[in-house]
């Protein structure tokens, strides 16, 4: 089968798992194919040495003190991992207790789906790469996929040794030093991605559901003010997580509040349809993560076509290929589009948040006919407002974030990740290169001096 992106030229190549060929060490993928059972989402430690990152990020407002900072994030994120976990396990005994069975159920997703929507992602990414997928390899993945829970805790723990070995040296961090550091975060942030989306938003849209359906039909209070509370550290650490780390100032504020506050407006707008629709707010979900990863999945299978015209994409990959777009793509859709590569053309962002306000109208008025009581209350009026307004508001600062993002971005950033073999970009970049065929472009190669020497890419 066709290397990917096999015309790249680089220096030295990069273990990361499951992204198009180049950037995959030749040795692992012999072992892969071979039925490895290695860890089959850490990037191999023996890999050749490597430029280290092209930025310390937010490290370089610590300096002396960088160390400290890094023990102190990586306590926090632990805490909020693990406060997480002990509050959908409270909750599922919590509403067992009390005889509330769909909610203990709804409780309980919390718990398993995301190991399930991680293992659909690391076996569709498998074998939308390997055409003769091994079945030893597919078992090895999944057994894999089960223990999300502890790689998640490893991954963690990890980084909390990495800057606990060093807590009392006061300087910043050698080159070797962030290099690791970006190695063990990145591990655990794409881990991260699918325990926080799938668990919070999930259990997020669950209390407000009660709580908005206590407020319209009295009946008894059964929130959780400490799942509620998990729940949104949750959102939010996995928003920081995904964000792309070329951003600047400027774009990763924009970028962080408004993916935020489109977040809370969708959470709000979900929760008042589900009110009236109950368990059917699953299926009009699952609808469109269907929809939207037909038609990413479509933007994918061209862009393969389009570089390799020759290729065969066969019905065994053209699934595997919907399966992983469904999993980091279409059902996160609900809350959030990668503004990159392929995603970003056509005015495809400006066609999703249109998406997302058709379905915000539509679920509104839903809720607003078939609500129990017609009459709008001061409550419902709050609700309704602070959805509509997340909503503007999220939209503007995404629109705002877009216009500040130069036209070559993204060709730079991902010649960096081929060239220089980068890794601190971002978990979307890592999805994107594993889902479309990426290109760089010509323009980008030839003047790629000028481009950085006239600081386009300042944010």
């Amino acid at each position: 089968m066709e290397s990917a992106n096999d015309s790249f030229t680089y220096e030295a190549k990069l273990d990361i798992p499951f992204i198009d060929g180049e950037m995959e060490n030749q040795d692992q993928e012999v072992n892969r194919v071979a039925g490895s059972t290695t860890n089959p989402t850490e990037p191999s430690r023996t890999h050749n040495a490597r430029p280290p990152p092209k930025s310390d990020g937010v490290l370089s407002l610590f300096g002396n003190y960088s160390f400290p900072y890094l023990l102190t994030a990586s306590v926090i994120k632990l805490g909020i991992y693990l406060n997480k976990l002990y509050q959908d396990s409270s909750a599922v005994g919590k509403y067992y207790t009390d005889k509330e069975l769909n909610y203990c159920i709804v409780s309980a997703f919390c718990l398993f789906l995301p190991a399930l929507i991680y293992i659909m992602y690391i076996v569709s990414a498998y074998v939308k790469e390997q055409e003769e997928a091994e079945a030893k390899e597919v078992g090895t993945k999944v057994v894999y996929g089960c223990l999300l829970v502890p790689w998640q805790i490893k991954g963690r723990v990890e980084v909390l040794q990495f800057s606990a070995q060093r807590i009392c040296n006061k300087r910043p961090l050698t080159e070797n030093e962030l290099e690791e550091k970006s190695f063990l975060e990145r591990q655990a942030a794409v881990l991260e991605f699918f325990e926080e989306f799938y668990a919070g938003l999930i259990q997020m849209i669950l209390q407000l559901y009660i709580i908005i359906l206590s407020l319209d039909t009295k009946v008894e209070y059964k929130a959780l003010t400490g799942e509620i509370i998990a729940s949104g550290l949750t959102l939010m650490s996995m928003m920081a997580a995904v964000r792309r780390r070329d951003d600047g100032i400027l774009t990763g504020t924009l970028s962080y509040t408004g993916w935020m506050t489109i977040m809370i407006s969708r959470a709000i707008a979900i929760s008042l349809a589900t009110t009236v629709i109950h368990g059917w707010m699953v299926i009009v979900c699952i609808f469109h993560g269907l929809f939207i990863s037909t038609w990413i999945s479509s933007i994918a299978i061209r862009t393969h076509y389009k570089e390799s015209p020759s290729m065969v994409f066969t019905k065994k990959r053209k699934i595997a290929m919907f399966f992983l777009v469904f999993s980091v793509f279409g059902l996160p859709s609900l809350t959030y589009w990668p503004i990159m590569f392929d995603l970003k053309k056509h005015k495809r962002p400006l066609i999703f948040l249109l998406v997302l306000l058709i379905e915000n109208v539509a679920f509104t008025a839903l809720w607003i006919v078939f609500k129990e009581h017609r009459d709008l209350q001061k409550h419902d009026l709050i609700l309704v407002c602070t959805m509509g307004g997340c909503f503007a508001v999220g939209a503007f600062f995404l629109l705002f974030y877009i216009c500040c993002k130069p036209k070559y971005t993204d060709s730079v950033v991902y010649h960096d990740m081929k060239v220089k073999n980068a890794d601190s970009f971002g978990m979307y970049f890592d999805f994107c290169d594993a889902t479309f065929k990426l290109s760089r472009k010509k323009e980008v190669e030839t003047k790629l001096k000028e481009i950085r020497d006239k600081g386009i890419l300042q944010q």
